[in-house]
């Protein structure tokens, strides 16, 4: 055997054995080193190891948003440290809150989410965007690929739904459910939307650019025959109605 052979079949060797000897370190450790974030982060009782391990209570807070991710388990992906990035698939439960999905993060700083699912009270949006009034139903949101770094977002293929969707204008008035797609191209996240089974229809898109800091909404909605009354004259005291009954919402901005 040859030395250049016998010299990487060491350094797989040790490798190997620093990748048990971490991966066998309780994850409370881990989790110590966290502790200067306790301002933005919050977390309970840790058991388990780095390989794999499960935190109670974990939340996110930053500002006015808090997001409450609960009791959280991971499974470290192995083979991907041998890529020079650390990888594992994660599941967090909160109430009627869950997520699921992989997350990787490279050495160059890139964080990637993929195959995930996450379903959320329609009313947490709230934190985002606020919304005058009590909104209802929840919102189930599919990633096939998020990337982003200490810059901003790098990459969006998303789809989502908003399901049997309720709002309290005076009374609690039924929307039913819309759904869409999401994706990026560049700077520019691009959004379609449409509804699926719903008391007013919906057609349009939406983008974002992210360089310019600059938003764009073209969206048709029409009041079916059947939809509450209240909708149509809530909608009517924000936007023109047009002949044909569709309320057509065009915004230009920045941000």
């Amino acid at each position: 055997m040859s030395k250049k052979l016998i010299t990487l079949h060491v350094i797989a060797a040790i490798l190997l054995l620093a990748f048990f000897i971490v991966s066998r370190m309780p994850a409370y450790i881990v989790f110590k080193q966290l502790q200067p974030y306790g301002q933005f982060l919050h977390f309970g009782n840790v058991t388990g190891t780095v390989w794999k391990g499960t935190v109670s209570d974990v939340s996110v807070r930053y500002n006015r948003i808090n997001m409450i991710l609960g009791y959280t388990q991971w499974q470290l992906k192995p083979w991907q440290l041998l890529l020079g990035s650390v990888g594992l698939h994660l599941k967090a439960d909160h109430d009627k809150q869950y997520i699921e999905g992989d997350v990787q993060a490279s050495v160059s700083g890139i964080v990637t989410v993929s195959d995930a699912e996450v379903m959320a009270p329609a009313a947490l949006m709230t934190q985002f965007y606020p919304i005058p009034g009590q909104i209802g139903g929840d919102i189930e949101i599919n990633i096939t690929e998020l990337a982003f770094d200490a810059k901003g977002l790098k990459a969006l293929e998303a789809s989502g739904v908003y399901q049997k969707g309720s709002y309290n204008l005076g009374e609690l008035v039924e929307l039913g459910t819309y759904g869409a797609k999401f994706n990026m191209e560049k700077d520019t996240i691009k959004a379609t939307m449409n509804d699926v089974d719903a008391q007013v229809g919906m057609d349009g898109d939406a983008s974002i650019d992210l360089a310019n800091r600059k938003y764009e909404l073209d969206v048709k909605l029409t009041p079916k025959k059947t939809a509450n009354p209240l909708i149509a004259q809530s909608l009517a005291q924000f936007i023109p109605q047009e002949t044909e009954g569709t309320f057509h919402v065009r915004r230009r901005s920045s941000f």
